[in-house]
């Protein structure tokens, strides 16, 4: 009660990161086929060549030499749209506001 959304700066929070927040993700989807260790030293370099070249990190990744055999081409063009990363999110809403999954 009284919580107020306001999307608009929750959308700006996210584009202020340059597309970073989706790091984890990126390394969680390339690890099962580049490894872990691999996939999070790709994911260091998208990050460092998207503050470099003050471009976004989603580019960044797609520049990156080995994302593409990680990630379908598909997954990687949206890998920093938000509504494709809510995880549980939802199932979590429903069940706190008690609803049911119709």
């Amino acid at each position: 009660e009284g919580l107020a959304v306001d999307s608009a700066r929750m959308r700006a929070n996210l584009d202020a990161t340059g597309g970073t927040i989706f790091a984890e993700r990126a390394v969680l989807l390339l690890a099962p086929s580049l490894g872990r260790d691999r996939a999070e030293q790709l994911v260091a370099e998208a990050i460092t060549a998207s503050r470099g070249r003050d471009v976004p990190f989603a580019a960044a990744l797609k520049n990156a030499a080995g994302a593409e055999q990680g990630i379908p081409s598909g997954v990687l063009n949206a890998i920093d749209e938000p509504a494709r990363y809510l995880g549980s999110a939802e199932r979590f809403r429903k069940q706190l506001l008690d609803e049911s999954d119709e």
